[in-house]
């Protein structure tokens, strides 16, 4: 695989299309074990078995996409998008995931061209996964709506330790390597971006200063909120996306940010777009909004003033489909809002589009 202009081009020798040979091939061996095809025949321990298994399936979800079932289903449940867009976008998701799980793991061997080995995984392991799909996700969905709609807007990122999943994005399209010319858009520069996270003189785990474009400190949990409404106060043409950890939506701070809607005057400020992504699970366990049930969860946002819409689920192709329109959707009212009071004054209730975005870790 290489990367040119954010675009992700699979050639026939990956693991990923390995694989899927194999899995078609009926005069293969039947005991084959995948996992020996992208590491070879190896000793590793149970973290160093997980990694790699993690790895492989990355591979192998970017492959299934070849498949003629899947690409029809797609066609046939997402006629607002064109199919073959709609297929490059979950590539480039699958391939931002990669990215993200390479930083964390890996601090050498990046396109798993050998065997990997004990001396390829990092010593001491920072960010976090189980939010990072989310986040590229998000950020893959806003790309298409700005494209679509020519949006000014700002993502910013709440989740602790999800820096690695916004990296993984700025660096697939193309803007981490013209802000740092030594992390290459090639082999080399992806063991660099990997090789530097989450370590001595290196980048932070979260989204932080030197993330190009950040201006949230994605460490200190709480603050996205504020910071969002901040940013759209008096820049009327801006639509701040602030994506809400579960977790992070527990703290003081942002329990009291969510009335700063109150203050938002849609005839000379942007506008605020919160998505609360519940994954299900903050550091420590459980979070709270992660177990409420969608109806506690609709009543306790409503009262703040948002208008919730939920998305959840576990099937890549439905939740596409589902979170787009979900966007068109929150980005339509977000103008007529807009258009009303600037047309006729500020005479409404302001209920700003809000997404719950779930994952199958809820129960």
């Amino acid at each position: 695989m290489r990367f040119a202009q954010g675009k992700l081009r699979e050639g026939s020798g990956s693991p990923g299309a390995e694989i899927l040979r194999c899995a078609q091939d009926d005069s293969q061996d039947p005991v084959l074990d995948p996992f020996e095809i992208v590491f070879g025949r190896a000793s590793y321990s149970g973290d160093e078995y997980v990694i790699c298994w993690l790895l492989m399936m990355l591979f192998c979800e970017a492959a299934v996409l070849h498949d003629t079932n899947t690409c029809c289903r797609m066609e046939d449940t997402m006629p607002s998008l064109d199919q073959a867009r709609l297929h490059l976008m979950h590539r480039y998701w699958n391939a931002a995931n990669y990215l993200t799980v390479g930083q964390i793991y890996l601090q050498a061997n990046p396109l798993l061209k050998e065997p990997l080995r004990p001396e390829h995984i990092k010593p001491r392991l920072l960010g976090h996964w189980g939010t990072s799909p989310g986040l590229s996700f998000i950020y893959m969905h806003l790309n298409r709506l700005i494209q679509d709609h020519d949006v000014n807007m700002i993502y910013l990122a709440g989740p602790g330790h999800g820096g690695p999943a916004l990296l993984a994005n700025v660096y697939l399209e193309g803007t981490y390597s013209e802000v740092y010319p030594k992390v290459t858009q090639d082999t080399e520069g992806m063991r660099l971006l990997f090789r530097q996270f989450s370590t001595p003189g290196g980048v932070p785990s979260h989204v932080s200063v030197p993330t190009p474009g950040s201006i949230h400190e994605g460490g200190e949990l709480g603050y996205v909120l504020a910071h969002a409404f901040g940013a759209a106060f008096d820049n009327p043409d801006l639509i701040v996306t602030a994506v809400v950890g579960d977790g992070e939506a527990e703290t003081g701070p942002l329990e009291g940010a969510w009335k700063s809607i109150k203050f938002l005057n849609p005839s000379r400020d942007g506008a605020v777009l919160p998505i609360l992504h519940l994954n299900g699970y903050k550091i420590s366990g459980p979070t709270v909004l992660g177990r409420d049930s969608d109806a506690d969860l609709h009543q306790l946002l409503s009262g703040h003033g948002y208008d919730v819409h939920f998305v959840e689920g576990d099937d890549p192709v439905s939740m596409h489909l589902a979170f787009a329109e979900t966007l068109e959707t929150c980005y339509t009212k977000i103008r007529s809002y807009q258009e009303e009071a600037r047309t006729h004054g500020f005479t409404q209730k302001l209920e700003m589009g809000l997404a719950c975005n779930g994952s199958p870790n809820r129960s």
